[in-house]
């Protein structure tokens, strides 16, 4: 699946927090889409109305662990986010539901009503969306770590200067030096020099990129993981066996199960023909136990 590209922040002087705080919150929203894309794709919607768009009902579903269907019930309905409007019964459950279309305006129904069909995706409201966003998060902060640290291990001199009319012939002559050019100046007699005028501090930062990469990099496979999908190996010519693939998404099996368990029983006892499945294409991917898995 295509990854929109995030050029990392040039980490140089002057660069302002602000512009690192931007560039995390990019590369996590990129890693979010993707991950909840993956996710909607892993299971499949039927017997929606044709006004209903199956992959509304499933993002709302991750995203809010429940969804309303409010209109002429069974056959005729719209879909809505909801949450509690006040009040709830014996069972801990909403007396009236706030439902909220992506466009337009808010209303309250209350809960007995005939025309309204909550459906939960599991018991306790686990939204995995929560999960895709703290994972996709911790990969951010690694790419932020990452660019960081390529700069402060090659740039990390602190150069105190007693005549400020140097400054700007030393920023410039560590420009040239971060970009590998040879840095010539003609002496004079106020030539630099070290020792008197100028005072420089050795910070050398330690070289560890590549270990973040690498805690990004399982942070990745936890995140695809996580939303039913695995990175068997860089290379599509070798592939995981069945066995390997079932013991490795196993509990996101279980978690996109309980959604589908949760929804279709919801939607059978309201009476409407809407119906919840995983994927085919992907359960026969996943879960092929009689040699290798498919490209």
């Amino acid at each position: 699946m295509g990854r929109r590209r995030v050029t990392p922040p040039p980490f140089r002087i002057g660069t302002e927090a602000a512009e690192v705080l931007l560039f995390r919150a990019d590369v996590a929203k990129v890693f979010y889409d993707e991950a909840l894309a993956l996710a909607c794709n892993s299971i499949e919607v039927t017997g929606l109305p044709d006004n209903v768009p199956q992959w509304f009902v499933k993002k709302v579903l991750f995203e809010r662990a429940q969804i309303a269907f409010f209109g002429n019930l069974p056959n005729e309905y719209n879909a809505y986010m909801c949450g509690g409007a006040g009040g709830i019964d014996i069972y801990g459950r909403p007396m009236r539901y706030l439902l909220t279309p992506v466009s337009g305006q808010s209303f309250e129904v209350p809960a007995e009503s005939d025309m309204l069909l909550v459906i939960r995706a599991n018991a306790t409201f686990f939204k995995l969306a929560d999960k895709i966003r703290f994972i996709a998060e911790r990969i951010a902060d690694c790419e932020v770590a990452i660019s960081a640290n390529l700069i402060h291990s090659q740039t990390t001199d602190f150069i105190e200067v007693d005549n400020p009319d140097k400054v700007s012939t030393i920023k410039q002559a560590m420009r040239e030096k971060a970009l590998g050019v040879p840095v010539v100046y003609a002496r004079k007699d106020d030539a630099i020099t070290i020792g008197e005028s100028i005072t420089q501090y050795r910070t050398a930062g330690d070289f560890y990129a590549d270990r973040l990469a690498m805690l990004r990099d399982q942070y990745k496979q936890e995140l695809l993981a996580g939303v039913g999908t695995l990175a068997a190996n860089k290379y599509k010519r070798e592939r995981v066996q069945g066995a390997e693939v079932n013991a490795g998404v196993g509990e996101v099996v279980d978690y996109i199960y309980l959604t589908i368990d949760s929804f279709n029983e919801a939607a059978e006892r309201g009476g409407i023909a809407a119906r919840m499945d995983i994927n085919s294409a992907v359960e026969e991917f996943y879960t092929n136990t009689e040699g290798q898995a498919t490209v």
